[in-house]
């Protein structure tokens, strides 16, 4: 159900630090801190982590490439399954890799698994996201 809020204020920080390790490596990490608050009731805004952050190792080798992805949520307040009480979602830490690998300037075949350690977690109280889960593709280009 939506609502709307009369009044809301939001302050936080967000950082981002990319570093080039080597010829062949990149590190991208992230943080965000927000406090999000409903002024008309001075609680914290439903669906909105006070802290949320990630770790991104890139890898390039020649026509190889990959990339291993962490990232986390701390919990924060939704809405129950009936719609009106509010709910605590749990926080979560989930992992992600990534690969390719570039057949020749056209074409790139690419591999990724999400959830990589098969973690139960919702991003949205009562909507489990799914478990581990393997693509493969190929890329074209003209």
């Amino acid at each position: 159900r939506y609502i709307n809020i009369a009044r809301t204020s939001s302050s936080g920080l967000e950082a981002e630090v990319d570093a080039k390790l080597s010829d062949s490596l990149r590190l991208k990490l992230g943080y965000a801190w927000l406090d999000a608050i409903d002024r008309s009731t001075n609680r914290s805004l439903l669906r909105v982590p006070d802290h949320s952050a990630s770790v991104a190792l890139f890898w390039t080798q020649g026509p190889w490439s990959g990339a291993a992805t962490v990232r986390g949520e701390t919990s924060q307040s939704d809405t129950a399954r009936d719609g009106f009480s509010r709910a605590v979602r749990k926080g979560f830490v989930t992992a992600d890799l990534s690969a390719g690998y570039d057949v020749n300037a056209h074409v790139t075949l690419t591999a990724r698994i999400e959830n990589l350690g098969d973690r139960r977690f919702e991003e949205v109280l009562g909507y489990n996201e799914p478990g581990r889960a393997v693509y493969l593709g190929v890329k074209f280009r003209p």
